[in-house]
Order: C-alpha cells, then sequence, then structure tokens
C-alpha cells in the first residue's frame, strides 16, 4: 500500500490536521501532538513520511543495526538507512532506535551504538537507544547497570562534539525488577540521559498483559524521578482511551505500534480527535 502513486497525498488529505491544543515541547523538541508512531512497523527508515501523513506528531524507526542482519532484530543495516534518509529527506520528526547486532558481544556493543549515533546524527531528531529486546538474551542483558552505563556514557560523550543537540532516550523492558528500575531511573537523573521510553515488548509475548505493565511502569519513573524525567509511554496502547491513560499517568508523549498495523491511519485520527477534546474540556 505505501507504494500506491498518491498514497501519501490522499492520507494526507483525509487524515493529517492540525491540533494547536495538543502541541507540546519535550527536550528541546516542539512536537505538533504527543501521538508517535514506535519502532518496528518502519524498521529500514523507507516509510516515514508517508506515515507521518497519518497525522502522527513523530515517528520512530528501526531498531537499526550496523550490520544487515535476519532472524532476530531483522533489517537491512545501518547503510541502506543512510540512504534513505538521504534520498527521502524527513519531513516529520524523526526518531531513530539503534541496537547491537545480535552477533555483538556484550563487551563489542558500544562500538555498534557509537557507529550508529555518529553517523545518523545530523539526518534525525532524537535517539531511541534499544537495551531491551524481548528476541534476544544479548541486548536484553545491556539493561543490567553495569553494562548500560559503558554504552550510553559513550553516547553522550560523543553528542558534545557536534553542534546540534539530539535528545537521547533509552527504551526499556516491562519486565524490569523494582531494583533495575531504580538503578536505571538514578542512572538517567545522574548521567544527563533525556529520557526513557516505557516500555518495549513484554519476553513473554503477553499483549494483554502489555499495556498494564507499561502504564505502572510509566507512574513508577515518574514518581522515582520526581517528574524529572521525560516519559515516552509504549506499549499496549490500543485506544484513544488508552493514549489518554497513558498521557494521564505521567507520559510527556506515547506511541503506538502493533495497533496501527491492523488499525491503520483511522485509529491515528480518532485518537487525535479524542485528546483534543479531553484538552479542550481542561
Amino acid at each position: 500500500m505505501m507504494h500506491i502513486p498518491l498514497f501519501g497525498f490522499i492520507v494526507s488529505l483525509l487524515y493529517k490536521r492540525k491540533y494547536p491544543s495538543l502541541q507540546r515541547e519535550v527536550c528541546g523538541i516542539t512536537f505538533p501532538n504527543p501521538l508517535g508512531l514506535g519502532g518496528g512497523v518502519d524498521i529500514n527508515g523507507e516509510y516515514f513520511n508517508r506515515i507521518a501523513d497519518a497525522g502522527f506528531g513523530f515517528v520512530e524507526f528501526g531498531s537499526v543495526t550496523p550490520r544487515p542482519q535476519e532472524g532476530r532484530l531483522p533489517n537491512k543495516g545501518l547503510k541502506y538507512a543512510l540512504n534513505m534518509l538521504r534520498k527521502n529527506h524527513p519531513k516529520a520528526i524523526i526518531g531513530a532506535n539503534i541496537c547491537k547486532n545480535t552477533n555483538t558481544s556484550s563487551t563489542d556493543a558500544p562500538m555498534d551504538y557509537e557507529r550508529c549515533l555518529a553517523l545518523l546524527y545530523d539526518l534525525v531528531d532524537m535517539f531511541i537507544v534499544n537495551i531491551s529486546s524481548p528476541t534476544s538474551s544479548s541486548i536484553y542483558e545491556l539493561q543490567e547497570i553495569d553494562n548500560l552505563a559503558e554504552i550510553v556514557d559513550k553516547l553522550l560523550s560523543m553528542r558534545m562534539y557536534f553542534n546540534e543537540y539530539r535528545p537521547i532516550f533509552i527504551k526499556i523492558s516491562p519486565d524490569n525488577t523494582r531494583q533495575q528500575l531504580d538503578d536505571i531511573v538514578d542512572y538517567c537523573l545522574r548521567s544527563g540521559v533525556d529520557g526513557i521510553v516505557a516500555c518495549n515488548l513484554s519476553r513473554d509475548g503477553s499483549q494483554e498483559e502489555l499495556f498494564q505493565k507499561s502504564l505502572k511502569t510509566v507512574k513508577y519513573i515518574k514518581e522515582k524521578s520526581r517528574g524529572l524525567l521525560p516519559i515516552i509511554g509504549s506499549g499496549g496502547i490500543r485506544t484513544p482511551e488508552q493514549a489518554l491513560e497513558m498521557l494521564e499517568s505521567g507520559a510527556s508523549l506515547i506511541e503506538i505500534c502493533t495497533a496501527f498495523v491492523t488499525e491503520g491511519p483511522s485509529l491515528v485520527r480518532k485518537t487525535l480527535k479524542y485528546l483534543d477534546s479531553k484538552s479542550r474540556k481542561q
């Protein structure tokens, strides 16, 4: 469907609309609305402009890894994504979800993330550091605080050498223990990480419980950080009502993913209209 001529124009005409009441600034970026597309749909950065025409406030593509890979976290690799971004200049706020290759050891993982950040930096608006893929234990273990700090400290240091500031978010699992969450939040607060994406898919694969797990995690992060850490609420949002609940629980921005695949652009329109109506009543 993405390849049909005039598809983007038609979708934009039918669904894209401005909602001034929903505009917000997060990490120095002015988002036209808080609803974004999560990673896992536009894996290779091929469709972000057409997807944005559905009305999204931002689009996250990836996960992107330095080298192409099949199987777990399949994608065409960093070089391909770079070509897509250069060929189709983004017309929307774009977030790059970056990750290590599954066959890269934990010891060498920082270099994979550094390569992705360095080459994508001038082409995107923000980064989502994926350390929580439920399909790979070698990635999932990167949430342990020593491994996390080893990766993200270097990314934060690299950022200082660029002219523009790009926010860096960490994408975490909904299955973390309370201690793991405490360690991650404390690290983010003291290191300068801009925010947290809560959450990735669950390791048990349960979609039914994912929203409640993510909601609980968002609430806890807001409380633990005393509201100092911006949160992108993601995971299991399927209805406009759930989108509002996630925002009211402490998320600065929200993402849908699977629901967009199953329901299409109409869900974006319904969600934004619902959020707009609630905002106007406040």
